[in-house]
């Protein structure tokens, strides 16, 4: 279990042309089999910022590259970041970990701004490149609550991106996927990429593109 006390501040990003500046890029994934974060992060209100990846090895881009299936984060924004990942990219996490059980996944009081750029070769998410079923598992929780995003993504299939989760795939009626008072602000993007109807929506709203139980 890990609670901020303060702001992280991995790059000074006072001035606007920061990224030129030769910053100090943040860990990434270059395969997936790896531990991931399988822990409890609560921000407590407080932001990360100066999130910076651009190393071409990235297949996975975020706060945390990957994470298991039982992590947990909660209050927590990134603000002032860019993240590149040539499969999947997201401001607080770039894939969750397909094999790996547990107890689900839970993001709650999170978000990502206007300020924050996410740039993928396939799968990008405001919050999260992709969630999806593996082989080990036999079924997957994951709620998002009270999170938005309004960052900036740039990838080139636009059908697997997400206001708040880029790639969705391989879950069926046995999976626990919710999105619980949800907001996206991107206009080119469902809340939720590649398969928007998996997650059962609850008081959800989008300025992207409509879909059924979204206002």
């Amino acid at each position: 279990y890990y609670k901020l006390s303060a702001d992280i501040i991995l790059n000074d990003v006072s001035k606007e042309d920061w990224k030129d500046k030769a910053p100090k890029e943040w860990i990434y994934g270059a395969s997936a089999n790896q531990t991931g974060f399988c822990g409890k992060l609560d921000g407590d209100g407080h932001v990360v910022k100066g999130i910076y990846i651009s190393d071409s090895m990235a297949t996975f881009g975020g706060l945390f590259c990957t994470v298991q299936a039982s992590a947990e984060i909660r209050n927590l924004g990134v603000v002032e970041s860019e993240i590149n990942a040539t499969e999947w990219a997201g401001a607080l996490v770039g894939l969750q970990i397909p094999w790996t059980t547990g107890n689900g996944i839970i993001v709650e009081n999170c978000f990502s701004d206007e300020t924050v750029i996410i740039e993928s070769s396939v799968y990008a998410g405001g919050l999260f490149g992709g969630v999806m079923l593996g082989s080990g598992a036999t079924s997957l929780k994951c709620h998002f609550t009270n999170c938005y995003s309004g960052a900036q993504i740039d990838a080139p299939k636009l059908n697997v991106c997400g206001s708040i989760v880029g790639e969705t795939r391989f879950m069926d009626e046995n999976d626990e996927f919710v999105l619980e008072n949800c907001f996206g602000m991107h206009p080119g993007f469902y809340l939720v990429g590649n398969n928007p109807s998996a997650p059962t929506y609850i008081n959800c709203y989008t300025l992207g593109v409509a879909q059924e139980g979204i206002t």
